[in-house]
């Protein structure tokens, strides 16, 4: 076990396991002395961090050609070793300083603008690797901050987009010919997606869609390549440190921003990712942060089964400049937005950031200290987080996240339907947007936390097809193009006791754009349930719940022919207030059953928030034998429910708004019989005699610790 050093340097106690998981992004300034370098990592281990994370900014290194000055990041590599911190060194390779092309730039998130880049990132990239490779503070090598898009339009991308037609189209020119209605000679000829159609008619909704169906799919390949080739530029000298790459586009349309999860956790070691509710969760209301960030790290763990996941950048402070919701993370939020991530899956969870920047953009915000870099109760707060987890850690051992129970359906192809018909179309509408499908899946995956299931995010290729042993759900929401094969894993699903749910949006087309006739594709002759079309509107539809106001769902009904004797029957309670008629249908399927919404589940909750009571209701219809036994009694909004299990005992990490946020109202919880502790209060927990127990969370945090393992 490693020794970890106090102030002074000297030897002290064997290193914490609560430090591996918790840390912060230390910027340092250009002028920075190595006093105030030194102060902030050993502020950093004062308040309970393992980890920092540094920028190795180019233009400083590399100030002139050829002149390397690495003092100040040799100052923070010392200092972390001092302090017992393992750095999280970051390559920025991709923002280079003026002398190769990209003046005044400090950071950004392109690619290579130009081929002659490439030698000058290669020995930078070198130089690094180098310098630190060996230093005793190195932890892991961060290759590329936030990657999305790949929308570089260079002589060297077209080359690369060729190349991929030619790979997509089997060399076959007069293929992409026919799906593009255009008439290359070769390849070679083939331009852009934006240059294929005469620029009159450029954005035309009539265009061919295939031009972008394929441009996300290269410009995917493109950033995993670039990535790798960073990767492997490291590997040429250090074997060993794990490697980590951070995305944003987690509740965005990953197609647009040629963010495949998958593919980019085979490049890396640590598959991060950046939450910053400044930027990232506009669409949401602010009770759910914890529960969409406990959802994202549910999905980056899919992406990639049995590798390491963690949270690379979460907001830690105050913004006014950045974001496009400007917000402050109160102490108590922050907790939660750690144990979030952590409950959920990730190794580590860092902040972003610990000290603010003096100068130019982001000056005055995010910071986890104050603007003088003295403390504050947000600091103070992640000193209380690290002292009751080490609590727990010391309590259980090691712990993991629970099994997911619920699976919530994504598909790439279908986000970049999304987005096309977002790009070509007539404007985007709540319902219609080239967000709707993933956000939603965020906060129905955040509903089903409510509700004490284990749930996760999942693509279509990673949705298991034999439900465990309690039984599963997967819902698939708004998922409008897939494959009719996929339909057969469905199917075996519900065949072997699994629940299916599919809305209205669901299985309408292929990820070739075309129309499944009949559909949802592969799934409707099988299930005697065909769409023979939709109903719009565009302000929703209204709907009843026991014969009361329940809200909108967004856009579209369906309209639907079900086959006689095979099952089919309505649900009473939920109708549509239009004309009486039932918003679900439901039949069995070998030993498990289908049901069915008419109208698009996940849009309708980014879009209208009191569409929540009625798809609320209905999760929790279906989801009831699903729950972990210690979890949230009726409806709390933004009380979810975090189970884990440990070497000696479970954990069930409770995360809802503070006290004063929930009007005084304590968060009742079903418990059932047995010793519990909340390990946040260090106070006994003991159910009442109908099996519930009021728990006041003045944080919003409860860390259940239960001595025996429960099942269901």
């Amino acid at each position: 076990m490693s020794t970890e050093l106090g102030r002074g340097g000297e030897e002290a106690r064997p290193l914490e396991l609560a430090r591996d998981r918790l840390g912060a992004q230390i910027w340092i300034d250009q002028g920075d002395s190595e006093e105030r370098i030194r102060f902030l990592l050993a502020t950093a281990h004062d308040i309970g961090l393992g980890w920092v994370r540094l920028f190795l900014i180019w233009p400083w290194i590399e100030p002139s050609p050829g002149e390397w000055r690495f003092e100040l990041f040799d100052a923070a590599f010392d200092a972390a070793r001092r302090f017992h911190l393992r750095v999280k060194a970051t390559l920025t390779a991709n923002s280079g300083p003026w002398h190769v092309g990209t003046p005044s730039v400090l950071h950004s998130h392109t690619g290579i603008l130009d081929p002659g880049q490439r030698e000058p990132m290669r020995r930078y990239v070198l130089q690094c690797v180098r310098r630190y490779a060996r230093h005793p503070a190195l932890g892991q090598w961060v290759l590329w901050n936030e990657p999305s898009g790949g929308r570089e339009r260079t002589p060297e991308t077209l080359r690369r987009w060729r190349e991929w037609l030619r790979y997509r189209y089997a060399g076959d020119i007069e293929a992409l010919n026919r799906r593009w209605r255009t008439g290359y000679r070769a390849f070679d000829e083939v331009p852009f997606p934006e240059e294929v159609a005469h620029p009159s008619h450029a954005g035309s909704s009539w265009n061919s869609y295939d031009p972008w169906l394929e441009d996300w799919r290269a410009r995917a390949a493109w950033l995993q390549e670039e990535i790798a080739w960073v990767r492997d530029l490291v590997r040429e000298i250090d074997p060993r440190t794990p490697t980590c790459v951070n995305p944003t586009a987690i509740f965005t349309n990953q197609a647009a921003e040629a963010t495949d999860l998958a593919g980019l956790a085979q490049v890396v070691d640590v598959l991060g990712a950046s939450y910053h509710p400044s930027w990232h969760f506009g669409f949401a209301r602010r009770e759910d942060y914890p529960g969409l960030i406990a959802a994202g790290v549910r999905y980056q763990a899919s992406a990639r089964p049995g590798a390491a996941v963690e949270v690379t950048e979460v907001q830690a402070g105050n913004t006014l400049i950045s974001g496009r919701r400007p917000s402050e993370v109160r102490p108590a939020e922050l907790a939660r937005f750690y144990l979030a991530g952590l409950a959920a899956g990730a190794t580590a969870v860092t902040a972003w950031c610990l000290n603010t920047r003096h100068q130019d953009w982001e000056a005055g915000d995010w910071a986890l200290l104050n603007d003088q870099d003295g403390p504050s109760d947000r600091s103070r707060m992640l000193r209380t987080l690290h002292d009751r987890l080490q609590r727990a850690l010391a309590l259980l051992g090691s712990i993991r996240a629970a099994e997911p129970r619920a699976w919530v359906g994504v598909d790439l192809d279908s986000q970049a339907l999304e987005w096309v018909e977002s790009l070509l179309g007539a404007g985007e509408l709540p319902g219609r947007g080239r967000h709707d499908s993933v956000r939603g899946a965020g906060l129905l995956t955040a509903l089903l936390l409510e509700l004490g299931v284990p749930a996760t995010i999942a693509s279509m290729e990673q949705l298991p097809v034999r439900p465990p042993p309690e039984g599963g759900l997967i819902l698939l929401s708004h998922v409008v193009a897939f494959e009719p094969q996929r339909a057969g894993d469905l199917l075996s699903f519900v065949e072997r006791g699994g629940i299916l749910v599919i809305d209205a949006t669901t299985g309408r087309k292929d990820s070739d754009a075309r129309l499944h006739v009949p559909w949802p594709g592969g799934l409707a002759t099988a299930l005697g349930l065909r769409a023979t079309g939709l109903r719009s509107h565009p302000e929703g539809h209204q709907l009843l719940l026991a014969g009361l106001p329940a809200g909108r769902w967004a856009l579209a009904r369906l309209q639907v022919e079900l086959d006689h004797g095979v099952g089919w029957r309505a649900w009473e309670a939920l109708r549509f207030a239009e004309d009486g008629a039932p918003c679900v249908w439901e039949r069995h399927y070998g030993r498990g059953r289908v049901v069915v919404s008419a109208g698009p589940l996940g849009p309708s909750l980014v879009h209208y928030p009191d569409s929540t009571p009625s798809v609320r209701f209905l999760l929790r219809a279906l989801a009831a034998g699903l729950r972990h036994p210690i979890h949230p009694k009726g409806d709390q909004p933004g009380v979810i429910c975090l189970p884990m299990t440990g070497d000696r005992g479970q954990l069930t990490v409770l995360l809802a708004p503070e006290l004063e946020r929930r009007g005084g109202r304590p968060v009742y919880v079903a418990l059932p019989e047995g010793v519990h502790q909340d390990l946040w209060t260090d106070a006994p927990v003991v159910p009442g005699s109908d099996g519930e127990v009021g728990l006041p969370m003045p944080d919003g945090i409860a860390l259940i610790y239960s001595q025996e393992v429960m099942s269901n």
